[in-house]
C-alpha cells in the first residue's frame, strides 16, 4: 500500500472526525476532554501514517489510535484523582432504563477491564456497547474471527470467575 499522505489524514478527519469524537466521548464521558482526545488522535495519525498498512478499515485504524488516547487520558485521571472518584463512563451501561441497575453496571465494567489486556478491552467494547459483529470486529482490529471469539469467550469466563470470587467475599 501507498504511504498515507497529510491529504488523505484531512480526509478522514472530514469523514471520521465526528465517530473519532463520539468514541472519545463515550470513553471519556467529558465533552472538552472528548475533543482534545479527538484531535490528539488525528495529531497521532499524522505522526505515525507511516504505520497504516491498509488492513482493516481507515476508521478502525483511528478507532484503535482514539482508544489508546483516551487509555492514556483515563490513566492519567487515574492518578491525579482520589481513588473511585471518577469511572469511565461507559456506553450502553445507562441504557437499561433503571438508574440503579446502569451504576451497578458502570461500575462492573470499570473494575473489570483493567484486568484484561488492551486488546481484549477494545473487543469488548466493540462487541458488547458499540454492537459490532464479530466479523467486523475481526477486520477492524485485523485480526481473525477466530480470534475474536477465543478471546471474548476468555473475557466472559474470566470475568465470571472473577464475579463469582467477588460475590462469594460480599465485595461486589
Amino acid at each position: 500500500m501507498d504511504p498515507v499522505g497529510l491529504e488523505t489524514i484531512e480526509d478522514w478527519y472530514q469523514r471520521y472526525g465526528s465517530s473519532v469524537l463520539l468514541r472519545c466521548r463515550q470513553l471519556l464521558g467529558q465533552e472538552a476532554q472528548a475533543w482534545d482526545a479527538m484531535h490528539q488522535t488525528f495529531v497521532r495519525a499524522i505522526r505515525y501514517r507511516h504505520k497504516y498498512q491498509g488492513t482493516g478499515t481507515p476508521l478502525g485504524w483511528l478507532h484503535s489510535i482514539a482508544w489508546r488516547v483516551c487509555l492514556d487520558e483515563l490513566r492519567r485521571r487515574k492518578r491525579q484523582a482520589c481513588p473511585g472518584a471518577e469511572l469511565p463512563r461507559e456506553p450502553g451501561a445507562v441504557s437499561t432504563g433503571d438508574p440503579e441497575s446502569a451504576v451497578v453496571a458502570q461500575r462492573t465494567v470499570a473494575w473489570l477491564m483493567p484486568r484484561f489486556r488492551e486488546q481484549i478491552q477494545q473487543m469488548v467494547y466493540l462487541r458488547y456497547f458499540d454492537e459490532l459483529e464479530i466479523d467486523e470486529i475481526a477486520q477492524q482490529m485485523g485480526v481473525s474471527v477466530r480470534t475474536v471469539e477465543r478471546r471474548l469467550g476468555h473475557f466472559l469466563e474470566k470475568s465470571r470467575r472473577l464475579l463469582g470470587q467477588e460475590d462469594s467475599h460480599g465485595i461486589a
